[in-house]
């Protein structure tokens, strides 16, 4: 998405928070780019709850900046039509109705109350409007939060742990949505815990750990564009040998081999055609080992210092 000449997107330069002797955050810089959803993740105390703060003008910064569509957030014109953000959805008043909310926050943020039935729509709560706050169950404080973000109808959102009480259902909608709106154009923050559901969301990811940047880029190259994948079959023997003109064959624990190179549909297919029957096809790897490595990785470095 473009207005005017201006990349749309979120971009922090050599930021730093600092707590007494502390640093939170230090020399942090990336960039989430219009038309993409990156994944923001780090283990807890990394500091990324701080940088979604320094990014959305909540905590002042010691060093660096962050912007949006180029600008500080303190100096955008009409924030809420330029970001959208989910924090805290139990922040949320128990004593307001969810439309009631979205009625304040329209009033508030100078933004077109005739929004409100379309957002409430969007997120699911169109016959919950009504309803007190604190009826709500955790997972829809966490769509009407999302609602309040895409009120002013922005092209930036910034979602700190937005699964959080989402059911199996609610998770898959908001994969959906989040995707749509990337596609739309809009650049999509996501922080979040869950790496398994990152790794269906995002198309790029920033790691952090103790305040420091760790990785900044597609999730494809991080995670590794080959597949690995574990196999178990009645014939190892001879299936390795109908694989291997395919793909990089590993030894793995007993009874079984990896395969790289090859996706899971493609290994079965070519065990059929040899009429060779699996005991075993499951992917290895991910997210979550890539990320688990980095951060391990950085922990010793910073024990050694």
């Amino acid at each position: 998405m473009r207005t005017g000449t201006l990349l749309i997107m979120i971009k922090v330069t050599e930021l730093g928070k600092r707590y007494g002797e502390r640093w939170a955050v230090r020399d942090l810089g990336f960039t989430a780019p219009c038309g993409q959803v990156t994944g923001f993740l780090g283990p807890n105390g990394a500091g990324k709850s701080t940088t979604l703060r320094m990014v959305l003008g909540l905590t002042r910064p010691t060093t660096g900046q962050a912007t949006i569509d180029g600008a500080r957030f303190a100096d955008l014109p009409t924030p809420a039509r330029t970001v959208g953000a989910l924090l805290d959805a139990t922040t949320l008043p128990d004593h307001l109705t969810g439309e009631q909310q979205l009625r304040w926050f329209a009033a508030a943020a100078s933004l077109d109350p005739d929004r409100i039935p379309v957002v409430l729509d969007l997120v699911g709560l169109a016959d919950h409007g009504r309803r007190k706050i604190g009826a709500y169950s955790l997972g829809m404080r966490q769509r009407l939060g999302l609602a309040c973000a895409l009120l002013g109808d922005p092209a930036n959102l910034v979602l700190d742990e937005p699964v959080n009480g989402l059911d199996p259902a609610g998770v898959r909608w908001l994969r959906e949505l989040l995707a749509g709106l990337a596609d739309e154009g809009r650049t999509v923050i996501v922080s979040s815990h869950l790496l398994s559901e990152v790794q269906l969301l995002a198309d790029r990811v920033v790691v952090i750990g103790q305040g420091r940047l760790l990785a900044d880029q597609p999730l494809a190259d991080l995670v590794g564009a080959s597949s690995t994948v574990r196999v178990g079959s009645a014939d190892n023997d001879r299936l390795t040998e109908a694989l291997r003109p395919h793909a990089t064959i590993e030894p793995d624990r007993p009874g079984t081999f990896t395969v790289t190179g090859l996706e899971p549909a493609e290994i079965g297919r070519i065990a059929l055609t040899v009429g060779i029957p699996l005991s075993e096809l499951s992917r290895i790897g991910g997210l979550e080992e890539a990320f688990l490595a980095l951060t391990h990785e950085h922990t010793l470095t910073e024990a050694g210092r």
